[in-house]
């Protein structure tokens, strides 16, 4: 039993915000699990929220949840956190942690586990008054980054992507549109 990685190659798990104001945050997480094993299961999926000191905003665990044998199913925790810190690009980058795990219901055995970045923020686009984040006008600043240097092409070092970030904020940039591949 553990969580599935074979849905589209993604981790297993989701968070999706339904919420989001600076009273507080609604979120969902939902566990893909898989049960590999020729035996019926039950497993009990635990969700935690930290901050980015490490404090716990939220705890939640499930009721058992039954597994049929060579199956895969989806669990949703909806979560409230209380007065949560939103994320606000570079003025506030404050990410929150999330972490999910799968326990065998009986004997809380922790099966499977993945951490994931959780950060809060609502965002809008109006054609009358542009971007906002979090309810504020952010108005945005953008550019096209292909990855590549000359004498290097795509094989960049970490230095390189540092300095190419350091340029961009210099110059203002707060939007990126990459090129047509996955960058590094």
């Amino acid at each position: 039993m553990h969580l599935d990685l074979l849905d589209y190659g993604g981790p297993g798990a989701y968070l999706r915000q339904r919420a989001v104001n600076s009273a507080s945050a609604t979120v969902e997480v939902t566990a893909k699990l898989a049960n590999d094993t020729p035996r019926a299961s039950r497993v009990r999926v635990r969700a935690v929220i930290t901050d980015a000191d490490g404090r716990t905003a939220r705890d939640v665990s499930s009721e058992p949840v039954p597994l049929a044998p060579w199956t895969r199913a989806a669990h949703t925790l909806p979560m409230r956190i209380s007065a949560p810190r939103l994320w606000r690009g570079r003025g506030d980058p404050h990410l929150y942690r999330a972490r999910i795990e799968v326990h065998d219901a009986d004997t809380d055995q922790l099966l499977d586990g993945i951490t994931l970045p959780l950060g809060l923020r609502t965002f809008e686009f109006s054609a009358t008054d542009g971007f906002a984040l979090n309810g504020s006008p952010l108005p945005l600043r953008g550019m096209n980054r292909h990855q590549g240097r000359r004498d290097e092409g795509f094989a960049l070092t970490r230095a390189d992507h540092e300095q190419d970030f350091a340029l961009m904020h210099e110059m203002g940039v707060n939007a990126l549109r990459t090129g047509h591949y996955p960058q590094d």
